[in-house]
């Protein structure tokens, strides 16, 4: 069975149908790739009460300039567009002190959540989280997987080896 496949793919025939096989399988896959992630979360006083018209913004990273955003009436906020990376979030609102969380990372694809507990204070002042966002997202239930170039290099050996054999 396995030598009639093969004889079926000698040729210039055979090979212009594995190419084209190969040119359609992956053009699939290419339209489903994310570019982006995005951060997510809400804003809460001590109580846990919401903290409306509170400012988020992010920065570092690959970004050439801070992204932000101002959260809605029940303190939510969402950052779309975040290009993969390491970013600073830093949640700003009247008659609270500033908080920074440093570290945030941003995977392809996914949310990240980052919710921000004000401390009632003066603008000059600023508390600063240096901790890792949990990885979980947990407003979604599908799956990604981050991909580099070793992926694609292992891939072609294998293809070549196919067509080779």
């Amino acid at each position: 069975m396995l030598s009639k496949l093969i004889e079926c793919f000698r040729g210039s025939k055979g090979l212009l149908t594995v190419c084209l096989a190969l040119v359609t399988l992956l053009a699939g896959i290419a339209v489903g790739q994310e570019t982006t992630g995005s951060i997510a979360g809400q804003v809460t006083d001590a109580s846990g009460s919401a903290v409306p018209n509170a400012k988020v913004e992010v920065s570092g990273g690959s970004l050439p300039q801070p992204i932000s955003v101002i959260s809605d009436a029940t303190g939510l906020f969402q950052i779309s567009n975040v290009p993969a990376g390491v970013y600073t979030v830093t949640g700003t609102a009247q008659g609270f002190s500033m908080v920074r969380k440093t570290t945030v990372p941003v995977n392809l694809g996914r949310a990240t959540r980052v919710d921000f507990k004000m401390e009632v204070g003066q603008v000059t002042e600023s508390v600063v989280i240096n901790a890792d966002a949990v990885m979980v997202d947990t407003s979604s239930s599908s799956s990604a997987i981050n991909v580099d170039k070793t992926f694609f290099l292992t891939s072609s050996r294998k293809a070549a080896a196919f067509m080779t054999s």
